[in-house]
């Protein structure tokens, strides 16, 4: 970014002074102008901004018709404009991966959201049965104990989706999660067109211009409750939604009374003014639900996504699987997670083996950790838990799993409890870097 003091107009401009103009700027508004006269570095140039024309000085070659993005870093007597320049394409793939791995986030926060929005009489069809479906393929615990079911499972656990599609395995795609995911993010869309994720930036006049667009019949209320989803924050959201199922303006932040009123004084026209105002709350509800189970959609295919990209980053030559299985336990799900490593040959003497992690974090158990060795016939399993209690009761069923395992063809087997805290997976390779902060 670079800075351009504006310098005092001289008898070339015919419009307001550098003062009057800058009374309407706000600190960190963006303003689009466009260059006048051709101007070289340490220059005077000429910048139009509508019809008003600012001179100063610029430390860098401009155009005449260039266009140009001038951020507000000062006002005052002296306003200080900063040039934005483009983003150079590292800079936009560290800032992309940022957003990316921030979106992340499990499945369960999709399958509780859904429950709402299954309920809700304003949503497709369509979308409540992709919902449905997704919910409906989750196992119980005790089918997850399956060797048949939890391989299928791990098949379909979202990994694995573009090698179905590159092998032409059409017929496997209807359980896989990632599959399902992508299927639901178009329901999503098709629902609300332009539903976002994140908020934009609220101003009165942005929302004045929504209503106004509304009143003309330029916009229906399905797309005026997405608009305003878009613009407003979630407790701004509340409280408009609240307002319009009340009546009561007094629940409003004093931002929003403006664009209350503007829209109550419309609604108090109309024929049926109660029923458009009920429907109105209800399709904002129905737009929040939506707009928080696209969020969680796209977090969850993040995550997925992530589980495939990771093992590419590390150094190791040595084959990585990393994947998330979902339970159902009545209406409540659980999450385990799952990192497969092959093992190095010097690990067990010239056999190679695997390595399984699995952590899962239980309410009734707490964080808890298995690690296991495979290598042929045998199986060496220590299990962390972070309660005392969950340590006792796993060391009690110790024989259980050790009879479990000899009964599916394990030979030697060995299996430890101990208590400790729990550390989340670290999935990225020590010395690799997903981003570069100085790119």
């Amino acid at each position: 970014m670079i800075n351009i003091p504006p310098v005092p107009a001289n008898t070339e401009i015919r419009g307001p002074l550098i003062p009057d103009v800058t009374k309407a700027w706000k600190l960190g508004q963006l303003l689009n102008a466009t260059v006048a006269r051709d101007a070289s570095a340490n220059d005077t140039v000429l910048i139009r901004m509508g019809l008003t024309t600012l001179e100063a000085k610029t430390p860098i070659p401009l155009r005449a018709g260039e266009t140009l993005q001038l951020l507000v870093k000062a006002l005052g007597d002296t306003p200080v404009l900063s040039v934005q320049t483009g983003a150079s394409p590292p800079q936009v793939a560290a800032q992309n991966l940022k957003n990316f791995i921030s979106r992340q986030q499990d499945l369960t926060a999709l399958l509780a959201a859904s429950q709402k929005v299954i309920a809700d009489p304003l949503v497709s069809r369509q979308l409540k049965q992709q919902l449905i479906d997704l919910a409906g393929n989750m196992p119980d615990l005790k089918q997850g104990a399956q060797a048949d079911v939890l391989k299928l499972l791990i098949k379909n656990s979202g990994v694995f989706l573009e090698s179905k599609l590159h092998n032409a395995q059409a017929g496997t795609l209807p359980a896989d999660v990632k599959s399902q995911l992508l299927r639901i993010g178009a329901q999503l869309e098709a629902a609300a067109p332009g539903l976002l994720t994140r908020p934009q930036a609220t101003t009165q006049d942005a929302l004045l211009a929504i209503l106004a667009s509304f009143q003309k019949g330029e916009i229906d209320p399905a797309q005026l409750s997405v608009t305003l989803t878009n613009q407003l924050s979630k407790e701004e959201q509340r409280k408009f939604r609240q307002a319009l199922a009340t009546a009561e303006r007094g629940l409003l932040p004093r931002g929003l009374v403006g664009s209350y009123d503007a829209l109550m004084a419309f609604i108090h026209q109309q024929a049926d003014a109660g029923k458009l105002r009920q429907h109105l709350s209800s399709l904002l509800e129905t737009m929040a639900q939506l707009q928080q189970m696209k969020s969680a959609c796209e977090g969850a295919l993040a995550k997925i996504t992530s589980q495939q990209l990771t093992p590419l980053t590390r150094e190791s030559e040595q084959p990585l699987l990393l994947f998330d299985l979902h339970f159902k336990d009545g209406s409540a799900y659980h999450l385990i997670n799952f990192r497969m490593e092959r093992e190095p040959a010097a690990v067990n003497q010239g056999a190679r083996g695997w390595t399984i992690t699995l952590s899962f974090d239980f309410e009734e158990l707490g964080p808890v950790a298995a690690r296991l060795h495979l290598c042929g016939n045998d199986i060496h399993t220590l299990i962390n838990a972070e309660k005392d209690s969950t340590v006792a009761l796993m060391a009690s069923h110790i024989g259980l799993l050790e009879t479990a395992l000899g009964r599916i063809g394990f030979d030697q087997i060995r299996v430890g409890v101990a208590q400790g805290s729990i550390s989340p997976p670290n999935d990225v390779a020590e010395g690799v870097q997903l981003l570069d902060e100085n790119a």
